[in-house]
């Protein structure tokens, strides 16, 4: 794969990377769409002025814990049905291995030259 340095991060890009990082560049000059980017952008500062935002600190943990416990009690009730497929997966193919152990080596050693 060919690299090349990029003047603009000044790191070292594929030379696809940088042909398509041009090509989206050119799309948006000619379409007109940069405009709405730059307006969005800036609607973000009339949105949250600079140096007026307020953080609430005793409603934000509360809600961080509130969302962190839902996350992980619904994530743990999935795990132990997972972790028996997981169980029941390693015992088959330990299973295929004890009673096809003739074509196992022969997997495990045609690529080397006796």
């Amino acid at each position: 794969m060919v690299t090349m340095m990029d003047p603009m991060s000044m790191e070292s890009v594929t030379i696809t990377g940088t042909i398509y990082n041009y090509a989206m560049l050119l799309m948006l000059m000619v379409s007109g769409m940069y405009r709405y980017l730059l307006s969005a952008f800036c609607d973000s500062f009339s949105l949250i002025p600079i140096r007026q935002a307020v953080f609430h600190t005793d409603r934000l943990l509360k809600t961080m814990l509130s969302f962190m416990t839902r996350l992980y009690c619904d994530r743990l009730s999935h795990f132990p049905s997972c972790f028996c497929d997981f169980v029941y997966c390693n015992d088959d193919f330990g299973d295929s291995e004890k009673f096809a152990a003739d074509e196992y080596v022969f997997c495990r050693h045609s690529d080397q030259n006796f």
